[in-house]
């Protein structure tokens, strides 16, 4: 009787650990499915430009990435949710039928109105005039549970996820009549043309003259102990006499990104501190140094324009990013392969016209990003500095021109290699001859925040990433312990990550600040 019960014992706890390794493992499989359904879903939206409706119900695009996967899990969305089932079908406020759900949040509503209030801060009603491009971004929540009967009925979780920022920029008022540079003309959201949002991982325009030059054929993503050697500050040419300055950016070169659009008194030169007697509009990418910050506002830069000598709001004016590491006394490396041998592969294959060619047929010598930008990816630097870690930047601001190009270069590769289409393919992108661009352009956007200088690409030296820098491809969703650190010296600085680039960073939310404008591509390539 003993040895009947002992054998009945073990018999039931071998069934109760058999039961509780597959609920596990249902559960893990579950969550996967679910989170890879929530990534493309987030794609699919930052593809449609963040319309992710059609009338009441959800867009096909949409649709057809949840009827396309296995998965088939529903719930019952957050009140401030919109949910859909299946189908696409909208469904009431707390029905459980909802296979996903989807909340727009505002990003930039009331900016203008909070900076230009007496209440602001007191930044007077000079600051913002119509700056701010309405954004938004979208939160995602899937649903998945434990496929075991009965016990799946009691346990739901689910998955969340949202989009970059996605920014309504229609086509605003024309290019100033003074600017020379014709032939790259602001090329934003034009009207009757849809954008063609999705993750950043194109290139960058510049070189600092100490940046660290890897070969195109180098795949190691450890960086060389080397660190930025030379001065980039300029020698300062206009007077200050009487002036009440800060020195701190004095010598820094910096760079009007763009110009013709609402930006407020953004790339005009005063000769006055409060910015009200204008002297000319400057022009896209001509380089100027700075030769002192207003006391007290470090957004107020005093600098030598082309022989003039005046004030500019340098809030959202690239500033050269190595020249201002320097001030703060970050530890940086600039490594712009882009300039010299693009390292950009598609699931590890050359791409046809780039991977291993200088991308940039002008000069270019200076790493722009948007000042306020160029701050939040500083404090980054010490964040890693702090921690024994040096960030190493491959790409900061760069043309919109080029960004288009390398989109062109990459459909053309992919569609004439089968592997790559079937790689694509088996990771659920549609590889159909219309929707190719579309699905490619999650990896290449024809536009993003780089073309504004507000985003950055970066890696850590001398540390294993979790795949090649610039790796156009779903391999680039990868984590480890190094790209959780990087992400973790960026967010707590107030940058925003991306699920499809470790490497990726750019302008994180409203109370970080925002990136309102696609800029002129005023630097040639390709």
């Amino acid at each position: 009787m003993k040895d009947s019960i002992s054998i009945t014992t073990i018999f039931q706890i071998f069934i109760l650990f058999v039961l509780l390794f597959t609920a596990i493992m249902c559960l893990t499989i579950n969550n996967s499915n679910a989170f890879g359904v929530k990534d493309s879903i987030v794609n699919a939206i930052e593809s449609l430009d963040g319309n992710y409706m059609n009338g009441p119900d959800l867009n096909e695009e949409i649709v057809k990435v949840i009827q396309e996967t296995s998965y088939r899990t529903s719930g019952t969305c957050p009140d401030d949710y919109k949910g859909f089932d299946r189908a696409g079908n909208a469904v009431s406020s707390g029905s459980s039928d909802a296979a996903v759900c989807i909340k727009e949040v505002k990003a930039t509503e009331g900016l203008d109105d909070y900076l230009t209030s007496s209440s602001g801060g007191g930044l007077g009603n000079t600051v913002a005039i119509d700056d701010f491009v309405e954004g938004s971004y979208y939160k995602v929540m899937l649903f998945f549970q434990l496929d075991i009967p009965v016990i799946k009925q009691i346990f739901n979780f689910n998955t969340t996820g949202e989009t970059r920022i996605i920014y309504n920029t229609t086509e605003q008022s024309e290019p100033a009549t003074d600017v020379k540079h014709d032939k790259y003309a602001n090329k934003g959201n034009l009207a009757g043309k849809p954008t063609e949002q999705g993750d950043d991982s194109a290139v960058n325009p510049v070189r600092n003259p100490g940046t660290i030059i890897s070969s195109g054929n180098n795949s190691s993503n450890k960086e060389p102990d080397k660190e930025e050697n030379e001065d980039t500050k300029q020698e300062l040419t206009c007077s200050t006499e009487g002036l009440s300055l800060d020195t701190k950016l004095s010598g820094v070169q910096a760079v009007t990104l763009g110009s013709g659009q609402k930006q407020g008194n953004y790339g005009l030169l005063f000769s006055d501190q409060d910015l009200s007697d204008e002297i000319t509009r400057m022009t896209p990418g001509k380089i100027f140094t700075i030769q002192g910050t207003a006391s007290g506002d470090d957004t107020r830069w005093y600098i030598n324009y082309d022989g003039q000598c005046g004030w500019v709001n340098g809030a959202n004016l690239g500033i050269d990013f190595g020249g201002n590491a320097k001030t703060i006394g970050a530890k940086v490396q600039m490594n712009i392969t882009n300039n010299s041998s693009s390292i950009f592969k598609v699931y590890g294959q050359n791409i046809t016209n780039v991977t291993g060619k200088k991308l940039y047929t002008s000069e270019m010598t200076i790493n722009p990003l948007q000042y306020n930008f160029a701050k939040i990816v500083g404090k980054a630097a010490l964040n890693a500095n702090n921690a024994g870690d040096t960030l190493v930047i491959y790409e900061t601001y760069r043309p919109q021109t080029i960004s288009s190009e390398l989109l062109d270069s990459l459909v053309s590769t992919v569609s004439n290699n089968t592997t790559l289409i079937n790689n694509f393919a088996s990771a659920g992108y549609s590889m159909s001859s219309s929707n190719i661009r579309k699905s490619l352009s999650n990896f290449i956007s024809s536009q993003s925040n780089h073309n504004r200088g507000c985003a950055v690409d970066v890696s850590l030296a001398n540390k294993d990433m979790p795949s090649n820098m610039h790796e156009v491809s779903p391999l680039a969703k990868a984590t480890n312990s190094n790209s959780s650190s990087l992400a973790s010296y960026f967010t707590s600085a107030g940058a925003k990550t991306i699920g499809s680039e470790w490497w990726h960073f750019d302008y994180g939310n409203s109370s970080t600040g925002v990136c309102g404008y696609y800029y002129a591509s005023f630097w040639d390539g390709l």
